[in-house]
Parts: C-alpha cells; structure tokens; sequence
C-alpha cells in the first residue's frame, strides 16, 4: 500500500472513532470535544514531511471539516433508525458506495398520488442578496416546514432555492451548494425515512441538485431545463442532457429519481412548435424519470397532461404548480402527483407550511381513485 493509502486509512480510522467512540449523541459532540479526540490527529495531521502530493490532503481534510460536522445529525439519524434489530442503513450495507445514503429511494413515484409540498428558502450564502447570520433561521424554517408536511401527510417535499437573480448555466457558487446541503441533511434527520425530499437549486443547477440529493439523502430533483432551452429573465437557459447524464452515471446517482419540467412556469420551449408531449418523449430518452407540466388555466393543464399521456404511456405527470385547494380534485384525477407550495403556506407564498392546510389538501388527494 502506498503512502495515499496509509494516510487515507489513518483517516477512516479517525472518522470511525468519532462516530462510534463517543458516548453522548452525535448532534451533541463539540467541535472542541472532537479535536481532543487522540485518533483525529490523524484527520488533522500539518502537511509536513509529507510527498508532495499528499500535501493537500490534510488541508482539504480540513476545509471539509465544517461540512461534515454538519452531516452529523443525519448521520445520527441513518444509525438510529438501525436500532430496531434490523441494522442501520449503513451497518445494513444500503450506503451507495460514494458516501451518500440511500434513505428510502421514490419507489412510489408513478403508483401513488404524490403530494410534493414546496420549500422556498431564501437567498442562501453564496449569493448576491443572501443576509449575514440569516442561515441558521433559513434551514430552521425549512426543517419545520418539512415536518408540517409530514404531520400533514404529504408524501414528500422539494427544497427550492428562491433568488432575485439567477445565472443561466449549470453553475452553482461553492457555498449555495453546502448550505442546501446541509438543510437536506438536516430535513432528512428530522423526517421519516419514508419522506421523499427533492433538491431543485435554480435556475438551473442539475448537477449540484444531483450532487446534495445523493450526498445529503434526498430522493428526487426537479430539473428546470434537461433537454431544448428555454427563454427567462437571466437568459436563455440552455440544456445539456449529455454532461447530466455523464455526471449522473459519475457519482452513481441513478436511484435519484429526475423529475423535468416539459412545459411550466419555469420551462417553455425556445421557439415554440413542440407539445408537452413532444418535450416529454425527449426528456424520457434523456434519462428522466417523471415530468412536470402546468399553466395557469387549469384547461390548458389538462391538455398537457393528455399530450404527454397520448406520446410517452406510463410516464408519470406531476403537476408544476398552479394547484389548491379548489382545483385538486379535478387536477390530480387526471395528473400522478403535485408540486404544492402557495396554499399551504401560511401568509401566502415564502411563509412557513401550515400542517392543518397539507391536511386538507391531502385528503382531497386521497379522496381520489389511484
């Protein structure tokens, strides 16, 4: 074995001590606690003496370290939900083999009617109008939203970022990606495994969406532009299905579902000329797994959903917004599911997720024939 893997091994170990060596809860273990630990030496070795190219380990081992520590509550949670005799899911061997966690996968998509509510955070760190020290109240309000969700009965949530200003690549600024990470983290250790939880990063960040899904525990993305390009106030958004699918297959993010918006507030065809079930045949052949449609007039919905029944059978359809309390019945008789945010929010569109209105909403849903 070579000095890499001396040195990575002296990591893993170090790792290993913290998460299994300490006696008090993981969520409760200090920063200054764990430095104390004899074993993370290791994790925190200075680059001295060491071949050049070993030097950035301990260094990125260190930038890293803020991020883990904040993975411990769902690592936390992953260990716990073993305690019932049948093993953890990473004792239990469920862990991809990347690092991230398969908590559950959206085995139901299609089969059940979904009820996704939506999660608008806002301007995280990372971007231009995000304010200093808003954080901790940010990922607060996510988590509880989430759980209202859950108490509720929804079946899942999507995170979405909320900016004033967005770029049209598949970008995301380094700390935009770990502060949603780190809220997916902290939903997942919060809610039951069987709570599915979608990343959408706007406007069009696929590939960091597929990266915190599959690192953090999340289930599903929301894929803004996955084929053609669309027309928006930060420009034209350009699609690149090849480089989402050869980052998809790269991490092993195949169990996270990719739900593409074919025709929504979000994603019109540039130009025109094609139906939502056109839009949808490509989005299937370039790997998604569901797709999203909707308009403002609830006629004009229904038409999308049966353009893309009549070109892609069995795909599921979920509906892009524009839904409530007044139209679910109608809607979600003829769609797979719903992306919900408005009505459920208490004091309209950005507030905190209301349990009695995801009540409501639910059993209109579940009123309904599969």
């Amino acid at each position: 074995m070579g000095a890499a893997g001396c040195f990575a091994l002296i990591q893993a170990a170090a790792w290993l001590e913290l998460l299994v060596g300490a006696d008090e809860p993981l969520h409760q273990v200090k920063p200054v606690d764990i430095l104390q630990r004899p074993a993370l030496v290791g994790l925190l070795l200075p680059a001295v003496d060491l071949p050049q190219d070993l030097h950035v380990v301990p260094v990125v081992g260190i930038a890293l370290f803020p991020a883990l520590y904040g993975m411990v509550p769902v690592l936390e949670t992953w260990i716990a939900r073993g305690e019932d005799g049948e093993g953890s899911a990473l004792a239990a061997g469920s862990e991809d083999g990347m690092g991230g966690a398969l908590v559950g996968g959206f085995t139901t998509l299609g089969t059940r009617k979904a009820v996704l509510g939506v999660i608008h955070l806002q301007p995280l760190p990372g971007t231009p109008f995000h304010q200093e020290g808003a954080f901790e109240q940010i990922r607060d309000t996510a988590v509880a939203s989430a759980c209202a969700l859950e108490e509720g009965g929804a079946d899942g949530c999507l995170v979405q970022t909320v900016d004033r200003v967005y770029g049209a690549a598949d970008v995301c600024d380094p700390a935009r990606t770990a502060a949603t990470s780190l809220i997916v983290a902290a939903i997942v250790a919060a809610t039951s495994e069987s709570f599915q939880i979608g990343v959408q990063i706007m406007r069009n960040a696929l590939t960091a969406s597929l990266a915190v899904a599959k690192v953090a525990g999340g289930s599903f993305i929301r894929a803004g532009a996955l084929v053609g390009a669309t027309l928006t106030a930060s420009g034209v958004v350009v699609a690149d299905p090849l480089a989402v699918a050869e980052y998809r297959n790269k991490i092993g993010a195949q169990a996270i579902k990719v739900i593409a918006e074919v025709d929504s507030m979000h994603f019109k065809w540039f130009g025109g000329g094609k139906s939502a079930g056109e839009v949808a045949r490509l989005a299937q052949g370039a790997g998604a797994d569901a797709v999203s449609v909707g308009h403002p007039d609830e006629g004009v919905t229904l038409e999308m959903i049966a353009s893309v029944r009549a070109a892609v059978p069995g795909l599921p359809v979920i509906l892009a917004g524009y839904t409530d309390h007044g139209n679910a019945a109608r809607l979600l008789a003829a769609a797979d599911g719903a992306f919900v945010g408005r009505c459920l929010e208490a004091g309209g569109w950005g507030g905190p997720v209301d349990a009695g209105r995801v009540r409501a909403y639910v059993e209109i849903v579940r009123g309904l024939a599969e």
